[in-house]
């Protein structure tokens, strides 16, 4: 109940903001134009798939490699559980699809976890790397959270991280990892976390730019605002469905001193849009699109048990 409360407070108060605004955010988002928003949406469906690759690459790291269509498949009808509250719900989901594609439980929640912590790790660390040059004033107000960066990325290092993995299944009493993360693994799924942001600031551009975000270091701010704002909603813990609320709030206050207050909200409020339509649209193309593709791969994981099956002989029976 406490989590159903807090995302609908989140919700009024953005649409506090946008009724305080109506006239200037109506007039904000006629001049943005469905063209602005149309590249906003085609950077953000870009972006996205690239976390479904960095998501791969974590999975086959920890032992359990997915074709591409299957686990983009997984990948985007799990992540439709972020819009629930709770943060369990992706989790569940990963565990539940990629357990008919033979992947463990404990593997896909594993791979779920490094995701979430890394793609936070390098959204903190795109934000230190842009804002302290392109907003000032953004990076002097959340310096408690771009200090997060270093404590994230050193705990997601595998010698720190692999030992500490094993310690907590030792307390969960459940078997440790056959096979953990390697730094060449890490470092892949960054890359490749690392051009999701750019691309999510070429979506925020887009809306922005038309509304008179302009200059050479536009384009940092935009990253750098969006990345440090997503990391934010993270941070609640699962508290507001996919960081509903705090996201706005960040995105909104970076955005103010560079643009007027009506023209700010409507960028705020048409990124959410932007990027629950990419969301929604991943999820529709893995469900409709790629079927076929994990019939076939669940077939196959079948076939392959039956052949292991029939390797071991039959079981013995009673003496």
């Amino acid at each position: 109940m406490l989590r159903v409360a807090v995302a609908l407070l989140a919700l009024t108060l953005l649409g506090v903001a946008i009724a305080r605004q109506w006239d200037a955010v109506v007039d904000a988002l006629g001049r943005m134009g469905p063209g602005w928003f149309a590249l906003s949406l085609l950077a953000a469906l870009v972006g996205l798939g690239f976390t479904a690759l960095a998501w791969r690459t974590l999975l086959a790291a920890l032992g359990s490699p997915l074709p591409l269509g299957p686990g983009t498949r997984v990948f985007f009808l799990a992540q439709v559980g972020k819009y629930l509250p709770g943060a369990v719900w992706p989790f569940v989901a990963q565990m539940e699809l990629g357990r008919t594609l033979g992947v463990p439980r404990q593997r896909s929640a594993v791979a779920g976890l490094l995701f979430v912590g890394l793609h936070c790790a390098t959204g903190l660390l795109v934000a230190s790397a842009t804002l302290p040059f392109a907003s000032p004033e953004a990076a002097e107000h959340y310096w408690w959270v771009l200090a997060l960066t270093p404590v994230l990325l050193v705990v997601l290092h595998p010698r720190v991280l692999s030992p500490l993995l094993d310690r907590v299944f030792w307390v969960l009493r459940r078997p440790p990892l056959d096979r953990h993360l390697t730094l060449g693994k890490t470092v892949q799924a960054c890359g490749f976390l690392l051009v999701t942001w750019l691309f999510y600031g070429l979506s925020l551009l887009a809306l922005a730019r038309p509304l008179g975000l302009s200059g050479a270091g536009s384009f940092f701010l935009a990253t750098g605002a969006y990345a440090l704002a997503w990391s934010a909603g993270v941070m609640v813990l699962g508290l507001v469905p996919a960081g509903i609320g705090v996201r706005e709030v960040v995105l909104g206050a970076v955005l103010l001193p560079v643009l007027p207050a009506g023209a700010a909200t409507a960028v705020v409020a048409a990124s959410r849009v932007v990027q629950t339509l990419g969301d929604a649209l991943w999820a529709v193309a893995a469900g409709v699109l790629l079927r076929g593709s994990m019939r076939r791969a669940a077939d196959g994981v079948d076939g392959r048990s039956m052949v292991a099956a029939d390797a071991a002989g039959p079981e013995p029976g009673p003496a």
